[in-house]
């Protein structure tokens, strides 16, 4: 991973937070978490992030955390070569967090204890969950029988109150166009942790880094370990990016 500036970012882009402060709040979602990655907003450009956050869903001017860094996601329809997070996904996404902001959806703080991650609980749940997708894509299923679990998208057409970090992000992805049909079943929200977005190319390729001038990324780093944006841009010798 290679440091960036914000010139560099995108509508659409996601922000994921490692927090390694030495606070309470700090050590408690770290905890919570089983990560340095606590939290997850999305770029709308402007220097303005959308996030879910105590105690609603809202906007605000990025900053840079003064006790760690954030790794930015691109989805892979915004590479350079691909489809991009073009002017239209910009404006839905922006139509989307005011209708959000509008209706006063709340940060869901009982979403920490679903996703409690202790002793690798919420690994295991990821891992039996990939399990019961294969198991039901290898079941032979009868015309009009139904899933035995309830969509998430069917839970999204109705009105729905509070948004866990990542979970927002996923909805984002979802009223733009970058998620369709059933990848709610692929990719849970319920299940998601913000540290679960860092390797996972369902929702991008790594860009890069922002932080602080000198701030050194840890080489314990999770990103560390997914793929980087450029080095897919350069394989392909994209010559728009910027890389």
């Amino acid at each position: 991973m290679h440091q960036i500036s914000l010139s560099d970012v995108r509508p659409g882009d996601i922000f994921l937070v490692a927090n390694r402060s030495c606070s309470l709040k700090a050590w408690f979602m770290r905890f919570f978490c089983g990560s340095y990655y606590t939290h997850a907003e999305i770029y709308l450009g402007d220097e303005e992030i959308a996030e879910a956050t105590w105690p609603r869903v809202t906007t605000r001017k990025f900053r840079l955390p003064i006790y760690g860094h954030v790794t930015v996601i691109r989805t892979q329809t915004g590479c350079c070569s691909g489809l991009g997070f073009d002017s239209i996904r910009a404006e839905k996404l922006h139509s989307f967090v005011k209708y959000a902001i509008s209706s006063k959806w709340r940060y869901n703080i009982f979403g920490i204890f679903l996703r409690f991650n202790f002793n690798g609980q919420h690994a295991r749940k990821r891992d039996q969950h990939s399990v019961d997708i294969i198991e039901i894509l290898e079941r032979p299923m009868k015309v009009g029988t139904l899933l035995p679990w309830n969509s998430w998208l069917n839970r999204a057409s109705h009105k729905v109150e509070a948004y866990w970090c990542s979970e927002f992000i996923a909805r984002c992805y979802f009223e733009v166009g970058i998620f369709t049909g059933l990848m709610d079943r692929v990719e849970p929200p319920n299940l998601i942790l913000p540290s679960d977005l860092a390797c996972n190319d369902n929702f991008g390729w790594v860009v890069g880094v922002l932080a602080a001038d000198k701030y050194i990324v840890p080489h314990d780093d999770k990103c560390f370990q997914g793929t980087n944006h450029w080095e897919v841009c350069a394989a392909k010798r994209c010559k728009k990016c910027p890389f």
